[in-house]
């Protein structure tokens, strides 16, 4: 299983009349977000990558989540900055 899948599913036991299996069972938002935030710094290599802004519509439903990273330290606390003003007026 690809490890975008494991962070988007995880196996659930499930009981039938006569047996048990495992059944796959959709994860929430903020554990696959969690995923790829943890897979920007490991795997891609981006050694600061602050929380994302979720991106909602008119009825503040999120739609994606805004993902901004960088290398070096230099634009860390403008991100920081601009996301927080961004969580304030939401």
């Amino acid at each position: 299983m690809n490890p975008g899948r494991q962070a988007a599913h995880a196996k659930k036991k499930q009981r039938s009349l006569f047996s048990e299996f495992d059944e796959d069972e959709k994860q929430p938002n903020s554990a696959i977000v969690a995923a790829f935030r943890e897979r920007l710094t490991k795997v891609a290599g981006f050694k600061f990558v602050p929380e994302p802004l979720p991106m909602t519509n008119r009825k503040n439903a999120v739609v994606y989540y805004l993902f901004l990273r960088r290398r070096r330290p230099v634009a860390q606390n403008i991100i920081t900055h601009i996301f927080t003003q961004s969580r304030r007026q939401a």
